[in-house]
C-alpha cells in the first residue's frame, strides 16, 4: 500500500480503527478523543504523578512530625540540648519550632482526600491510594 502524504496515511489508519472526524497537524480526532500525546507532554504528566505520589506520602511524614512533636517532648529541649549531637548543633529551638510549624502550615494547604482539597486533586492523577 502507498501513501502520498502523512495526512493520506494518518486517515487510512485512522479509518480503519474508527470514525475520523477532525484532523489538524499532530492531533488526530476520532470518536470525538483526540489521540497521540507529544512526548514532553508525555513527560509532564509523568512528572506530575510521580511528583504527586511524592508529596502524598509526605503529607503522611508530616502529619507524624505535627503529631510527634507535642507527644513525645520536643517543647522541652533547649538549644544546648540540641548542640551536644554535631549533626543538630547548628540548630536552635526556634529554628526546630519554626520548621515543626511550617510543617503544619504545608500540611493544613494540602488539606485531606475531599473534593475540592488539594490532597484530594493530587490523588485524582495519582490514580491509587498514597502510601
Amino acid at each position: 500500500m502507498k501513501f502520498e502524504g502523512k495526512e493520506t496515511a494518518i486517515y487510512w489508519i485512522a479509518g480503519n480503527i474508527g470514525d475520523v472526524t477532525d484532523y489538524h497537524h499532530n492531533n488526530l480526532t476520532y470518536g470525538g478523543n483526540k489521540m497521540a500525546l507529544t512526548a514532553v507532554q508525555q513527560n509532564l504528566v509523568s512528572a506530575m504523578q510521580a511528583s504527586a505520589e511524592e508529596i502524598l506520602s509526605l503529607k503522611g511524614v508530616m502529619e507524624a512530625i505535627v503529631a510527634m512533636y507535642a507527644s513525645e517532648g520536643m517543647t522541652a529541649i533547649t538549644d544546648e540540648d540540641l548542640q551536644i549531637y554535631d549533626p543538630f548543633a547548628h540548630i536552635t529551638v526556634n529554628e526546630l519550632t519554626a520548621a515543626k510549624n511550617a510543617y503544619n502550615d504545608l500540611k493544613t494547604a494540602l488539606g485531606g482526600y475531599v473534593g475540592g482539597e488539594a490532597a484530594y486533586k493530587l490523588m485524582r492523577i495519582v490514580g491509587k491510594v498514597p502510601k
